[in-house]
């Protein structure tokens, strides 16, 4: 799993996960923590774009601009949840993710004993 971000990174923690901010920053000039915990957007590191952890979007923007177009469009009733919602959405993300995760390992390792018996024999 992809650990973008930590919360404590970014200032003005007391908006809930989407509030403050602004400007024309772009992905590069926000820390890890901060799309992650703030926007609680994820990246999917297949096609090098944000996915939202709210609602599943990709977004092709990675601006900060875009990011916040995204939530307004979408979900603006997340611009002013209370850090506990936020923990429990990032929670559901993560668990989710390492779900993924431990059936694709699963799935490689049994594809690669079946190589393996196949090559023995």
């Amino acid at each position: 799993m992809t650990k973008y971000f930590d919360s404590a990174s970014y200032g003005d923690a007391d908006h809930g996960c989407g509030g403050g901010g602004g400007g024309g920053e772009d992905l590069g000039s926000l820390s890890d923590g901060a799309w992650r915990s703030r926007y609680l957007m994820d990246h999917d590191p297949l096609n090098q774009l944000l996915v939202c952890m709210v609602c599943g979007d990709l977004l092709y923007s990675h601006s900060l601009e875009g990011v916040r177009a995204h939530i307004e469009e979408a979900h603006p009733d997340t611009l002013d949840l209370e850090p506990p919602e936020c923990r429990r959405i990032l929670d559901a993300w993560d668990e989710q993710v390492s779900q993924r995760e431990r059936f694709f390992t699963s799935q490689l390792q049994r594809h690669g004993a079946t190589l393996a018996e196949a090559n023995g024999s």
